[in-house]
Order: C-alpha cells, then structure tokens, then sequence
C-alpha cells in the first residue's frame, strides 16, 4: 500500500483516510500481474 502524502480522498461521502474499510467496501478491485500478451498486438 502507499501512503498518502497529503490531501484527501473520497469514496461517496466517505473519507478514504479517516474510514479506510467503510470507503473500500464501496470499490471492486482484481488484482492481476501485469503482462503483455504475445499473441495480442496494437496493430489493427
């Protein structure tokens, strides 16, 4: 996790940082390792 320098962040009307797990039970996350597919290209 990073933290966070300075600022606010809001999820609703939820504070991120002074209720963390309240505010993230509103957000849906997949985490994945991140790759480039071989087979798939930018070219179209």
């Amino acid at each position: 996790m990073v933290a966070a320098g300075s600022g606010e962040v809001f999820i609703g009307d939820i504070s991120v940082r002074k209720k963390p797990q309240e505010a993230l039970r509103k957000v849906g996350s997949i985490f994945e390792a991140p790759a480039f597919y071989d087979y798939m290209s930018g070219l179209g």
